[in-house]
């Protein structure tokens, strides 16, 4: 229980307020080791080799993680509002916008495997690399590690989303244009890996998530 004014009750710590300053986004293939931990004893943060940077992504169009949940409502006869509500499916959409033109980006984009695509030889004397895209591709799933950084050095928090099992559901339009440069906008959705036993992983860690902002975050250490 709490007593006093309102400024001694309200509990308010804008310390807790956070920015993702920084942000990259890895994939991996679905048999990729599942990340239990993102940082090591130093505090720096640990990729995995198979996940790789999808590179640069759009300034406006980063990444946006849409949740959604359908409830099921029961009313009764002579009740005015509802009596019971039952969560019967939660959704997480992961959507976010590459720039950089590499083989990922195409990868996801497309949704086809591109790793036995190879360019011209050097004796062919041509520069080329050509992509064929299938009628209807296969449906790929990837591991999915979105990290955020806020702070700089001592000060730095990471805060990451790991998605063990995500497909595309959605891409957006390539355009041409004078001053923008090619955009691959795409969006992800995340199912339940049943090895992992969750579809959403969050970390928070880093130099700056010490003892002090972890218990004014409202969590405690363990023994």
């Amino acid at each position: 229980m709490a007593t006093g004014t309102f400024d001694e009750v309200k509990d308010h710590d804008a310390s807790n307020i956070r920015k993702v300053l920084r942000m990259a986004v890895f994939i991996a293939p679905a048999d990729a080791p599942v990340i239990v931990s993102l940082v090591d004893t130093s505090n720096e943060a640990v990729i995995p080799p198979e996940y790789e940077s999808v590179g640069i992504l759009d300034k406006d169009n980063a990444l946006v993680a849409t949740p959604s949940i359908t409830v099921s409502e029961v009313s009764g006869y002579g009740y005015g509002t509802t009596l019971r509500r039952d969560i019967v499916s939660k959704n997480k959409a992961v959507a976010f916008t590459m720039l950089e033109s590499r083989r990922r980006s195409f990868e996801l984009h497309k949704g086809i495997d591109l790793s036995a695509v190879v360019a011209t030889s050097v004796a062919s004397g041509k520069n080329e690399l050509v992509i064929d895209e299938p009628d209807r591709p296969d449906t790929l799933y990837w591991r999915v590690l979105c990290l955020g950084a806020d702070g700089d050095g001592a000060n730095t928090i990471y805060m990451a989303d790991f998605y063990p099992r995500a497909t595309i559901s959605d891409i957006a339009a390539i355009t041409a244009s004078e001053t923008d440069p090619k955009r691959y906008g795409v969006t992800l959705g995340t199912d339940v890996d049943t090895a992992v036993g969750t579809a959403h992983r969050e970390f928070w860690a880093g130099p700056g998530l010490t003892t002090e902002r972890i218990a004014a975050m409202g969590f405690s250490r363990a023994a």
